[in-house]
C-alpha cells in the first residue's frame, strides 16, 4: 500500500518557496495612515531647531497600495511580519532634484515608519531605506506637522508643514 503522505513529504524539498503576499492592512484607530497624504514642505525654523540638515525640501505621499506589486518578493520577506498599513508613492525633493520611489507605511519596534524600495546600483530595485516617521494633528489639516527621522532614534528629525494649496487634506 502507497504512503501518499510519505510520497508528498519527500518532494518537498523540490517545492520552490514564495513569499507571503503583502497587502495592506489599514486601522481605523491608526494616527498616521488617513493623514499622511498629501504635500509637505520642510519647516525651516523647526528644523533648525531640531538640528536637522537641509537636504530634504519638499514631500509628497500618495496612497495607493498597487505599488506593492512593483517591489520585490526578495525585499518583502524580511517585513513578512510587520503590518503595512498604507503603501504608495512618496515624490521627495532633494537638493532641488525630484525623485519617487514606492513607501510602504509600517510600525516597527512600537515606532511608526516609512520604508522605500531603493536601487542601490541605479537599476533594479535592491535594498531598504527607512526612517521613522510621525504626524501630528494640529487643530485643523492646515495645521499638521510631519517629523521624519532617520533609520535609528539617534538622528535628528526634519520637520514639514502641509503645503498651502494641500491644506483641505483629511
Amino acid at each position: 500500500m502507497k504512503k501518499p503522505l510519505a510520497a508528498l513529504l519527500c518532494l518537498l524539498p523540490l517545492a520552490t518557496p514564495f513569499a507571503p503576499q503583502a497587502r495592506v492592512q489599514p486601522s481605523k484607530n491608526h494616527v498616521i495612515a488617513p493623514r499622511l497624504a498629501g504635500v509637505w514642505e520642510a519647516d525651516v525654523e523647526l528644523r533648525e531647531r531640531l538640528g536637522a540638515s537641509a537636504w530634504l525640501e519638499r514631500l509628497e505621499f500618495v496612497p495607493d497600495e498597487r505599488v506593492l506589486a512593483t517591489i520585490p518578493a526578495s525585499l518583502l520577506e524580511p517585513l513578512a511580519n510587520e503590518r503595512i498599513y498604507q503603501a504608495g508613492t512618496v515624490t521627495m525633493v532633494e537638493r532641488g532634484k525630484t525623485s519617487s520611489y514606492a513607501y510602504l507605511l509600517v510600525t516597527y519596534e512600537g515606532n511608526p515608519m516609512v520604508i522605500l524600495p531603493r536601487s542601490r546600483e541605479g537599476g533594479a530595485l535592491d535594498d531598504l531605506e527607512s526612517g521613522l516617521l510621525n504626524v501630528v494633528p494640529g487643530k485643523s489639516a492646515a495645521q499638521d506637522l510631519l517629523f521624519l527621522g532617520g533609520d535609528f532614534a539617534n538622528k535628528p528629525f526634519r520637520a514639514f508643514h502641509r503645503a498651502p494649496a494641500n491644506a483641505g487634506a483629511k
